[in-house]
């Protein structure tokens, strides 16, 4: 199963949630309630948290491995070009969007 960024907000919208819980009430199917389920608001909170990282991690490191190909694919393409009545070389796409994807690279990176 792959996680989306969708489901990140969603786990991660639950998790503010819980945590601005001052207890954890559980009703059981037999009818009973559970009060004051402290340990229990803690573990789950431990839990969501772990998997936010952990899929925040996963999801960046799938979009930094998706740039680096980008990177190679425009660097072995990326060309400029002199035309005679401009001094400076105009850069081809290809070298317009190694840049984007040199800067956008950069910033997943950094994080």
């Amino acid at each position: 199963m792959s996680v989306t960024q969708s489901d990140l907000d969603k786990a991660e919208a639950i998790t503010r949630e819980l945590w601005a819980a001052k207890s954890l009430d559980l009703y059981m199917c037999d009818g009973t309630v559970r009060a004051d389920q402290f340990g229990l608001l803690g573990d789950i909170r431990k839990l969501l948290m772990g998997f936010n990282a952990n899929a925040r991690s996963d999801w960046r490191n799938a979009v930094i491995e998706a740039l680096e190909e980008c990177e190679e694919y425009f660097d072995n393409r990326a060309d400029a070009e002199y035309f005679t009545d401009d001094p400076s070389p105009v850069p081809n796409e290809e070298m317009r969007l190694l840049t984007v994807v040199l800067d956008a690279l950069k910033k997943a990176r950094a994080r």
